[in-house]
């Protein structure tokens, strides 16, 4: 499916889905260009989310997350994992990636930890897990910013496996 964050927007979809699944296995391709500059240096390195999953009944309570930020020093697109933990927000490398390249991601849920690996470039970050949910989850879709609006359209490609 192609989401698409317009400019001046945060959100691709508002319409969330329900997942029982603690694996989840897809492709992430973007069709547009995912660099760009933010108004303000402090936001930068803010990271927008391309795909996750929620492990509580609020995503900002637990959560696991792919996302990205243009990373201005190298001038180059961070692939990274963050998560909430009861509110706290951490942040893992996956590495760099360009237009159209297919970054193909597992991410598992298990007992104590989020296990996310990269597989086109081996990359794999274990991730600590202080929730016990094992409720349905909610699939959170691409969102761009924390505090600054989308500064042109993005085409997003994600293909659940």
């Amino acid at each position: 499916m192609v989401y698409k964050i317009k400019k001046g927007n945060h959100y691709s979809c508002f319409i969330p889905s329900i997942s029982f699944n603690d694996t989840f296995n897809f492709q992430i391709k973007f069709l547009s260009d995912p660099s760009y500059i933010s108004k303000s240096d402090k936001n930068q390195e803010d990271v927008n989310k391309i795909f996750g999953v929620s492990d509580s009944f609020h995503h900002h309570i637990s959560s696991v997350r792919i996302g990205w930020f243009y990373d201005t020093k190298l001038k180059a697109n961070q692939l990274v994992v963050y998560s909430y933990s009861n509110r706290i927000v951490r942040v893992d490398n996956l590495g760099l990636f360009n237009k159209n390249e297919v970054l193909d991601i597992t991410l598992i849920i298990v007992k104590n930890h989020y296990l996310v690996h990269r597989k086109d470039t081996g990359s794999f970050q274990l991730i600590p897990r202080e929730s016990n949910w094992n409720g349905p989850r909610y699939i959170l879709h691409p969102y761009f910013g924390g505090n600054e609006v989308a500064d042109k359209d993005y085409l997003i490609e994600i293909k659940r496996l």
